[in-house]
């Protein structure tokens, strides 16, 4: 950190991680001033990563990618445990003291215990995962399939199929309804939760590749385009171009970041006037980012 940069008494300084299928290496940014950091090579590609408990957890995938989860400490930033868990990993999520991990090669979801970082269990769903979720003690899978399944938590079973009309590679839950995506599709899904059904599709005008929500709004990422939808009355509202495709969104005290596959650029988008502020290059692509 540059010695001028301020930091007020009780203030933490959070870091993006981004990851990419392209690179063995995550890169860590400082939010704070908006500067890379560090660089650690973990040996493997990532096409997915979650943090929970001041542990950075990494999904391997082709190329260079593995089998393995890579355990990463994030307060000296360095590798500490690999896992094999016998399948790559596209999609990942901690919930409860588990690890769940979807790939789009296999029906497969693996329950790893991050007690002892061991693989405790496999269920097998019927159709591939590229996107996980979990809300109120069900995992929420999306996948190839025009199908979202339902698993509970509980007794790690598959209890619900439901067919939204379209493959899924986004999902994010918000206020008791699920909202889907697809790269391929220009349309939103919105499903309701409580009955687990189709209640509603909003077409944005371009696909989505990438979902987040923030305080009432639902942000879209895929080509240069982010939109902004309202999910009070579920209607787009506003669209930006930040200048790259998106294909992670994160937010953080009111800023968006993006993530793209095309460029080695992390976008900084102030949310308050909906406007992209601040470019970084990272000197990597970065499929998949997360805060910490």
């Amino acid at each position: 950190m540059p010695k001028w940069f301020y930091v007020p008494a009780g203030e933490v300084i959070k870091y993006l991680y981004c990851g990419s299928p392209n690179t063995n290496n995550i890169k860590k940014v400082n939010l704070a001033d908006f500067s890379t950091i560090n660089t650690l090579n973990i040996g493997q590609r990532s096409h997915a990563l979650a943090v929970n408990d001041g542990y950075l957890y990494c999904g391997g995938t082709g190329g260079s990618g593995t089998n393995k989860i890579k355990k990463v400490n994030l307060t000296d930033f360095s590798t500490i445990n690999t896992l094999n868990i016998g399948q790559l990993s596209h999609a990942l999520v901690v919930n409860d003291g588990y690890l769940y991990c979807g790939n789009i090669g296999s029906n497969n979801i693996k329950k790893v215990n991050l007690a002892d970082f061991s693989t405790i269990n496999t269920l097998n769903i019927g159709q591939t995962s590229a996107v996980l979720v979990v809300n109120d003690g069900y995992l929420y899978c999306g996948g190839d399939s025009n199908n979202i399944k339902k698993v509970n938590l509980a007794d790690f079973s598959t209890i619900d199929t439901l067919d939204i009309g379209q493959p899924s590679y986004a999902l994010v839950v918000n206020d008791g309804y699920l909202y889907c995506a697809y790269y391929a599709s220009n349309n939103i899904k919105k499903v309701n939760l409580t009955d687990f059904s189709t209640i509603n599709t909003l077409n944005i005008g371009q696909p989505a590749r990438a979902l987040v929500v923030n305080d009432g709004y639902l942000y879209c990422g895929s080509g240069n385009y982010i939109k902004k939808v309202n999910l009070t009355d579920f209607s787009t509202i506003d669209t930006l171009d930040i200048g790259q495709g998106s294909t992670a969104l994160v937010v953080n005290d009111g800023y968006l970041y993006s993530g793209s596959n095309d460029t080695n650029n992390i976008k900084k988008v102030n949310l308050t006037d909906f406007s992209t502020i601040d470019t970084l290059g990272i000197g990597q692509t970065s499929y998949t980012l997360a805060v910490n």
